[in-house]
């Protein structure tokens, strides 16, 4: 997956800023299930935060995603869940949901 930090002013009467980062997943063949959470969940998060997870499936199997709570700035924030598989020895991905 791919993390990125941002620092910004969460508007807390001039404390200095705080740190932004998407949180860690640990998802793949080993890892049969676990729950992932906004960066800050309950509560908001930083504005411009890009995270991009990848969930791999034991071959053969598939995987289900159940989401639980959703909530978005709109026009902002978005879910994209895609598929990526390999043909013609060329990784290619498909857009499942937006």
């Amino acid at each position: 997956f791919r993390n990125e930090t941002i620092a910004y002013d969460p508007g807390n009467g001039g404390s200095r800023p705080q740190t932004c980062k998407c949180r860690s997943a640990n998802f793949g063949i080993d890892v049969p299930s676990g729950d992932l959470k906004s960066p800050g969940y309950p509560v908001g998060y930083c504005n411009n935060l890009n995270c991009k997870y990848e969930i791999e499936a034991v071959p053969g199997r598939s995987i289900h995603l159940s989401i639980v709570s959703f909530e978005t700035e709109q026009r902002h924030d978005y879910l994209e869940i895609q598929q990526t598989f390999v043909f013609a020895n060329a990784q290619h991905s498909a857009r499942i949901a937006t």
